[in-house]
């Protein structure tokens, strides 16, 4: 029998050093070990549901049980690993690398965006529960907490060669996961064009998903996985994701779009890219940058949803959940 309760299951895509992890949404949630049966799973969900707020509950379908089934998932995988020969808006994505005082390491991606078409700059958006300290479920979503942080750096390369810059925290928000970081210095814009925050109209995410519909749409991160992801040692991203096929959810605060494509624990922070011509709406894109849409944040428990844990335990899903960019788009305001 189906239990209503199962509404909304999102698990947080930060990688602990370890890879013993499992967050849950819709704040940041506990750094605790991945679940080893079917049980432990549907007790965290319960345990989850329980915590969250009504609306939020009726926004998704119900969540369904990890698959074992490895060929089954990689059917949904489409991502490449990024080459040399990618395109060249992926050199925007970085690692982010924090360690903590304690001596602990987590993982997560980030991405250099910018408001401004042409412009070089040194900001970076993510996803917060990434420097969350987590001690159990409710305490996570009553009481979140910054973790005593070290040092962040934030790394990518550009035609081969690695770039790897200090990090700072501008401002965070861990009720609608939004992160907004400062890395040490600008980066040349002929060196790498930042993903571009649609600053002037701000559409809103639905609007720029449902009516608008974007050329293409890419998600990239750091995800660990072994089989494409090389735990967390390279980008991996999917370049084919079917527009027609993206829902958007209405939550408190923002929107949850979620698309059809794989990603797996280290992802969180990672963006949703977009493609697209604006200027009928008299937007200008001089520079042919592309678009950022949103921010991952973990796994959306929505109906015929895929999930699978492979043996480093990284967590994966077909269906991620990624907060829409207009938190993002006030915190980089507030700090330009």
């Amino acid at each position: 029998m189906k239990n209503p309760k199962l509404h909304l299951l999102v698990i947080f895509l930060g990688l602990p050093n370890s890879f013993t992890f499992a967050k849950v949404y819709d704040c940041a949630i506990p750094a605790v070990s991945l679940h080893d049966s079917l049980n432990a799973n549907i007790q965290l969900v319960a345990q989850v549901s329980e915590a969250m707020s009504d609306e939020e509950a009726k926004v998704a379908a119900e969540v369904e049980a990890y698959t074992t089934d490895f060929n089954e998932f990689k059917k949904f995988d489409k991502r490449k690993v990024k080459i040399t020969s990618s395109p060249s808006y992926l050199d925007a994505v970085g690692r982010l690398t924090i360690k903590t005082k304690k001596g602990e390491k987590f993982q997560c991606s980030a991405y250099l965006t910018s408001g401004t078409p042409g412009a070089s700059s040194n900001k970076l958006g993510s996803a917060a529960h990434c420097i969350n300290e987590y001690a159990n479920i409710k305490d996570k979503l009553k009481t979140p907490k910054k973790i005593d942080i070290a040092s962040m750096t934030w790394t990518t390369t550009v035609n081969g060669q690695t770039i790897t810059k200090n990090v700072k925290i501008l401002e965070f928000d861990f009720e609608t996961d939004q992160m907004l970081l400062e890395i040490d210095s600008k980066i040349p814009f002929n060196k790498i064009k930042p993903l571009l925050l649609e600053t002037e109209m701000e559409f809103s995410p639905k609007e720029l998903i449902l009516t608008q519909y974007p050329t293409q749409l890419i998600s990239a991160g750091f995800n660990a996985d072994s089989y494409k992801g090389e735990g967390g040692k390279v980008l991996t991203y999917d370049d084919s994701i079917d527009v027609q096929r993206v829902t958007v959810q209405d939550l408190t605060k923002g929107d949850s779009i979620v698309p059809i494509t794989v990603t797996y624990s280290g992802g969180s922070g990672g963006p949703l890219i977009a493609k697209m011509d604006l200027t009928e709406e008299d937007v200008s894109n001089p520079y042919d940058q592309m678009y950022v849409i949103g921010t991952l944040y973990g796994f959306s428990g929505i109906d015929q949803s895929m999930n699978y844990e492979d043996k480093n335990r990284a967590l994966g899903t077909n269906r991620p959940g990624i907060r829409d960019y207009t938190l993002l788009i006030r915190l980089y305001e507030k700090h330009k």
